[in-house]
């Protein structure tokens, strides 16, 4: 392994560290052209992401079932994230931050499940359950001076791409009783 590929990995579990106490870490001794910085925000803004980017018509295309997913930054720490099927929505929680072009998200405990059967007149069913912290890390880009999210998995890659604010979206996910089986207590 390269030393800088070693650096990096380096760097990657620092960030991980760091993003499950809260403190940024110190880079001083590294170099800005290595690790840029930036000031984009993220509290407050809502994404959709899909597999597709209309980069035409500056856009997300979410063409198929359980391919679109929302996901919004609560603050400058928390995120809350949906990925949308027709029989099933699953959402999540977790922190994030950022370092450089990569957002890093720890995925926490629990994972609510609105569970619906299609076709027929049964009601929609809530679940909840309990899931290990996982971590992900989303590529952060610009296109056409739009800021763009990316995650790479097997099989291909979604985009995210900012739809405003995140007022709206929060005040569904609180009527609808998510906000509380997420178990966040956030206003």
């Amino acid at each position: 392994m390269s030393i800088q590929k070693t650096v990096y990995v380096f760097i990657l579990t620092l960030a991980l560290t760091a993003c499950t106490k809260g403190k940024p870490i110190p880079f001083i001794s590294l170099k800005d052209d290595f690790i840029k910085h930036s000031n984009t925000d993220f509290s407050g803004k809502y994404f959709f992401l899909g597999p597709e980017i209309d980069s035409a018509n500056m856009q997300i295309l979410a063409p198929c079932d359980c391919c679109a997913s929302n996901m919004v930054f609560v603050n400058d720490s928390l995120f809350v994230f949906e990925s949308l099927c027709l029989e099933e929505d699953v959402y999540s929680k977790g922190k994030y931050c950022r370092l450089g072009n990569l957002l890093l998200l720890e995925v926490q405990t629990p994972f609510v499940s609105e569970i619906r059967v299609p076709g027929t007149d049964l009601e929609e069913t809530w679940e909840v359950r309990d899931h290990e912290t996982n971590y992900v890390a989303m590529n952060i880009s610009e296109l056409n001076s739009q800021l763009i999210l990316s995650i790479k998995y097997e099989g291909g890659t979604d985009y995210g791409m900012e739809q405003g604010s995140s007022k709206q979206y929060i005040s569904e996910l609180k009527k609808q009783g998510v906000w509380n089986k997420l178990k966040l207590s956030i206003k």
